[in-house]
């Protein structure tokens, strides 16, 4: 909606030359669409939805708090361990 009612028309207009799209997979997936839930939601959202779900299932009350970290922790880790031997590889330096 975005693109079709504000950046569009700037493109077409010839105001902005040059724009950078990032889509989310989760969003274009033609086989993921929805991922069964009733809103679009990006794929780490449904994640912890569906977890939260579960817990609340099996839980109870206490399903609200424990579910979406129990559903995402392998995504989580895994982006921390990664992220962390990147800085290693790549040498990150702060701005000054």
């Amino acid at each position: 909606m975005t693109l079709a009612s504000y950046i569009l028309p700037k493109i077409e207009s010839g105001e902005w030359k040059r724009v950078l799209f990032v889509p989310t997979g989760a969003l274009m997936s033609t086989v993921s669409y929805n991922e069964g839930a009733s809103v679009p939601l990006l794929g780490f959202g449904n994640v912890l939805w569906k977890g939260v779900k579960q817990a609340i299932d099996e839980k109870g009350f206490l399903g609200i708090f424990l579910g979406g970290f129990k559903a995402s922790v392998a995504g989580i880790s895994a982006a921390l361990i990664f992220g962390y031997i990147s800085s290693f590889i790549f040498e990150p330096k702060m701005k000054k």
